[in-house]
């Protein structure tokens, strides 16, 4: 390119064509170094693909092989839109829609474990109270279940009946009245 540059500079060619021309070579730089992100973006892609499929695997996640597929192209499109960037191409839109997609997605991931997680934290929130109102040792009546309270642990309370043991999910500590028995049995 740059000798055709000479060579239409030597032979006083039409200036448009010299013009037109050393605007390509300025631009060949921007294209290599796109070509190079692209390429750097398929390699490091693979190797982290790879990386998450194996440790996926290993600690026995069951999608691991489809959890690396996604990482390698993701780590492709983002290297496709840096490309894109250095050849000059206005991508602002581009990254507007994917901050609302990725967004959504979040938005939609953080309900999901909201709701999913809804019993757990209330179960949580009881055993905080049940540690905090009732001691091991206390004779208690709740709904149907009366009895010692044997242990308080993060999720239940377990009480000692006369036809054995029964765990109750802390959350009806905080959801039903509790009756404290007094050691007589009043």
């Amino acid at each position: 390119m740059i000798s055709v540059l000479i060579s239409v500079q030597i032979l006083d060619l039409d200036i448009s064509a010299g013009i037109w021309l050393g605007k390509i070579v300025d631009f060949i730089p921007n294209i290599l170094i796109a070509v190079i992100i692209v390429f750097t973006g398929i390699i490091l892609g693979r190797l982290l693909g790879d990386l998450i499929k194996v440790a996926a695997l290993r600690t026995g996640l069951l999608n691991g092989a489809y959890l690396g597929r996604i990482v390698r192209y993701l780590v492709l499109f983002v290297s496709i839109i840096i490309a894109l960037d250095q050849l000059g191409v206005d991508i602002a839109f581009l990254k507007e829609i994917i901050e609302i997609v990725l967004a959504g997605l979040l938005f939609g991931a953080s309900l999901a474990f909201g709701l999913g997680a809804r019993t757990s934290v209330s179960n949580i929130l009881g055993a905080y109270y049940a540690h905090k109102n009732h001691k091991v040792g206390k004779r208690i009546k709740l709904g149907e279940a009366e009895g010692i309270i044997i242990k308080i642990t993060d999720h239940d309370v377990s009480l000692e009946t006369p036809s054995g043991v029964v765990i109750i999910p802390a959350k009806e500590f905080n959801e039903k009245s509790v009756t404290i028995i007094d050691e007589n049995g009043k």
